[in-house]
């Protein structure tokens, strides 16, 4: 049985750790024209930035990733803000964030996160493991097989 989203597997290697990987920036936020509740995630090569990948995101996820880029710091903690301060209190750091697979035309992302002794592996959606990374300044990493797609 996969994971669900946010389920946690302890001292679990990559789901696709002989994959390779190509690094990623987010290079854009943009409105979806299609839909007035969505936005357009966009991804770009670090070191091929002629080749880019979209995802739809939700208009508050938009947000929350706009604040990090932005290095906005709002009035009171946002949901995600919990989530970093339990990372942290538990001793882990958010070393990479792995969009390792699309499954029924929706991303499945990892926030790699290690200690001292561990790693733990969480599965997220792609705004959340996207706004999680930003707050650690962690690399982005997209699964070389269908980034070459």
């Amino acid at each position: 049985m996969s994971p669900s989203c946010g389920q946690v597997n302890k001292n679990q290697k990559n789901a696709n750790s002989n994959s390779s990987k190509v690094e990623v920036a987010i290079t854009d936020l943009q409105k979806d024209n299609s839909d007035s509740d969505k936005y357009i995630l966009v991804f770009t090569g670090k070191n091929d930035s002629s080749k880019q990948i979209k995802m739809q995101i939700g208009k508050t996820e938009a947000e929350y990733i706009a604040i990090e880029l932005e290095k906005m710091k709002p009035t009171a903690p946002l949901p995600l803000d919990v989530l970093e301060d339990a990372i942290k209190k538990f001793g882990y750091r958010v070393t990479e964030v792995f969009i390792y697979k699309l499954e029924m035309d929706i991303y499945v992302l990892e926030l790699i996160c290690k200690d001292a002794a561990s790693e733990v592996i969480l599965i997220a959606r792609t705004s959340d493991a996207a706004t999680i990374g930003l707050k650690f300044n962690a690399p982005i990493y997209m699964n070389g097989d269908f980034w070459s797609k």
